[in-house]
Parts: structure tokens; sequence; C-alpha cells
């Protein structure tokens, strides 16, 4: 499979962000509230983890030769269609591109009981993500 070695440099990169968010989950809701610093890290930091899922579909559409899609979202969708994820993954994944567009697009109005919310209830899914991505790649590579 082609892309392989890219995929799997994003994936070890989507692995320093979820550390780096499991040790922002530390901090209370009203600190993102308080702390400008904290705030623009888990926002910063949420994004990037986004913008890696959203690279590594993009590899993989590529790699698998599938028809090209309109937007991030569309890829996760694509790559669960293709059955490189789970479908309930591939909807939560998608929910958080949407989310990502509102961090990056409509910064003035941010939600951030949303973010919090993120936070601290959505990381398993990039886990998963990292898992059913890595177990796929594993069995391309099978004999």
């Amino acid at each position: 499979m082609t892309g392989a070695l890219t995929i799997a440099r994003h994936l070890a990169q989507l692995q320093v962000y979820l550390a780096q968010l499991r040790e922002l989950q530390q901090h209370s809701r009203a600190d993102l509230d308080n702390d400008w610093r904290i705030r623009a890290t888990v926002d910063r930091t949420l994004q990037l983890a986004i913008e890696v899922v959203i690279s590594v579909c993009d590899q993989l559409i590529a790699s698998l030769s599938l028809p090209l899609p309109d937007a991030g979202r569309d890829a996760v969708l694509a790559v669960a269609r293709a059955g490189v994820i789970s479908d309930d993954l591939g909807a939560r994944l998608a929910r958080a591109v949407g989310f990502r567009n509102i961090l990056v697009h409509q910064y003035l109005s941010i939600d951030y009981d949303r973010v919090y919310d993120v936070l601290q209830h959505e990381l398993p899914a990039f886990e998963q993500f990292l898992i059913q991505v890595g177990a796929f790649l594993d069995a391309q590579n099978q004999p």
C-alpha cells in the first residue's frame, strides 16, 4: 500500500496529540474560562488531532483509489464505507470534523461547554481510530 509510511507517521503524531490532550483533561471547565493559555492549547491541540484524522483519511483514499471527497467530513465517511474504520466511528469522527470547522472558522463564537465536553468525552474516538487504522494497515501487509 503506497502511503503506509506517511500514514504511520501521522498516526504517531496523533498519539502525541492524544497524550497532550489527556494531560489537559485535568483542567476544570472554569480553567478554560480563566486561563487563555489552557483554552488556546486545548483548541489548537484538538484541531491538530482532527487534522491528522483528515490527513490519514485522505492518504487512505488515495491508497485505495477511492473517489476524491469534497471535504474532510466526506473523507472520514468514505474511509468508513470502505471498511477501514467502523461506521459508528466514522460518524463520530465526521462530527469531530464539523467541530474542527467551528474551531477554525467560527473562533469568535466557540462554545466552551462543547470544547470541554469534547476534551473530556471524545478522545476514545481518536484512540479507536488509531487501533482500527492500524489493524487495517496490518491486514494489508499480510502475505
